[in-house]
């Protein structure tokens, strides 16, 4: 009975926590033209995206934290920065 209820406990906390959306937009730095198929990555969280046609891209349900945002294509230099939510 203990283990059950420990494990309701932790599926309870894990409803509550906030989620974070983050979009946008990825462009080449030379001509600002929209990059399709790139990937948009947190690799803490597992979780990423691919840009559309159009170079945009929406990541749903984020935890709340600081995490390193990876983007990358081939041809391109990577990009990386740290991101809070």
């Amino acid at each position: 009975m203990r283990i059950l209820f420990t494990i309701g406990c932790l599926l309870l906390a894990g409803m509550l926590h906030a989620q974070h959306e983050l979009q946008g937009r990825v462009l080449d730095a030379s001509d600002n033209a929209p990059l399709e198929q790139a990937t948009v990555y947190f690799p803490q969280l597992e979780n990423g995206v691919i840009t559309d046609t159009d170079g945009n891209f929406h990541i749903r349900q984020l935890p709340e934290g600081t995490y390193k945002l990876v983007v990358s294509m081939i041809g391109y230099a990577a990009f990386t920065q740290s991101i809070t939510l």
